[in-house]
């Protein structure tokens, strides 16, 4: 079985710290895309027939489409793939494009887990990011996905905003935390290049908490989490025991998966395994594939030292870390050997520790887990 990604690359509006694949549309052109990525979808090779293990459709913002246009991609994918019993199927969603109707129609199609990209519970701060949504449409939101039965329900928060103190970020994890959704994910800003974000720091316009602060802000988010009942499972996710993201785990364990439409990327195990992503610009991507040409652009085949680091490190990214047993049964190598010179730094700092036969980071080293990977390589 194997993973599917779905790119929905529109938006209503961009936001100023987004770097992510996405555009506002122009008339017509979700429709125009909407055919393209059902002819990928139909076109993909030695896939179609074969049992999906899970489904995640990601933006952008997914739930611009309406109710036909989600009605018309279902239609596709259960004529192409084989949906099995109880997978996963997750849409994301923006609170500004929530209501009864659109809840209704996905449960109806068979999506049974949302991931609400919230980011702050303050409007003051929902306005700097420049997001489409209050802080009353993400918790009606929230409200209206539990009353039309979805019971799987993932929130993101970003942390470190401009003029964001501790007390705040704390404020807003303690406000999410009391509405109890299954998944958290909650993310330091980062600034990228391109974004007005980034202009305005370089301006010397953008106020950042200090590392100290973010640092802070890390270690509540983990205090709350535990004490709410939350599993910190990954460097960046958050869930109650037995609603760990299946799709994004996947990714962590080196599992197949496919990613269809203008930017996605693939990963499948071959006998040398191939990582390929589509064109991303939308306009592009679609008109390749009203051509018929593959819209893929890039196509790396992983060599078997590029493939054991990128294994290790995506393990150690989970709290679990890397077990020992199951690395040398999987891939033919002790990882403590293996990686014994990658490693040297990280145990000398104490960003990482060997605990019941596995590899992990400890609470210091996830802070300075970007080191630890750059050493892998």
């Amino acid at each position: 079985m194997f993973g599917l990604y779905i790119h929905i690359p529109f938006c209503l509006k961009k936001c100023a710290y987004c770097d992510f694949n996405s555009i506002t549309p122009q008339a017509g052109e979700v429709d125009r895309y909407l055919s393209a990525l059902e002819k990928e979808i139909k076109g993909i090779p030695g896939l179609a027939g074969r049992d999906l293990a899970t489904l995640y459709i990601g933006g952008g913002t997914p739930t611009l489409l309406s109710g036909e246009q989600f009605a018309r991609l279902f239609a596709c994918l259960r004529a192409t793939f084989v949906f099995t019993g109880g997978m996963e199927i997750t849409v994301e969603a923006n609170p500004g494009t929530i209501d009864r109707a659109k809840a209704e129609e996905l449960r109806h199609l068979g999506v049974n887990r949302i991931s609400l990209g919230v980011q702050s519970l303050q409007d003051r701060f929902l306005a700097r990011l420049g997001r489409i949504h209050s802080a009353a449409d993400a918790l009606t939101a929230m409200e209206i996905l539990r009353n039309t039965g979805f019971d799987n329900l993932g929130a993101d928060l970003i942390y470190g905003l401009p003029g964001q103190t501790v007390q705040d970020w704390q404020g807003d994890l303690a406000q999410l935390l009391e509405f109890r959704p299954e998944h958290l994910s909650l993310y330091a800003l980062s600034i990228e290049a391109g974004t007005p974000f980034a202009q305005k720091e370089q301006d010397g316009r953008l106020s950042l908490p200090t590392e100290e602060e973010g640092i802070e802000m890390f270690r509540r988010a983990g205090a709350m989490t535990w004490e709410s009942g939350y599993e910190h499972y990954e460097i960046s996710n958050y869930a109650l025991p037995g609603h760990d993201s299946c799709h994004n785990t996947r990714y962590w364990m080196m599992e197949e998966y496919y990613g269809a439409g203008a930017g996605a990327h693939s990963f499948l195990r071959r006998q040398l395994p191939v990582r390929f992503h589509n064109d991303p610009a939308p306009s592009d991507y679609t008109r390749k594939v009203e051509r018929g040409e593959s819209p893929v652009v890039e196509r790396e085949l992983l060599s078997r030292e590029t493939f054991l680091s990128e294994a290790m490190m995506l393990g150690l990214r989970r709290r679990g870390g890397v077990k020992m047993e199951e690395f040398q049964k999987a891939y033919d190598v002790d990882p403590r050997k293996h990686f014994a010179g990658g490693l040297a730094r990280a145990f000398r700092e104490k960003w990482i520790e060997e605990v019941d036969g596995a590899l992990r980071l400890t609470p210091e080293g996830v802070l300075f887990s970007n080191e630890v990977f750059v050493d892998l390589f």
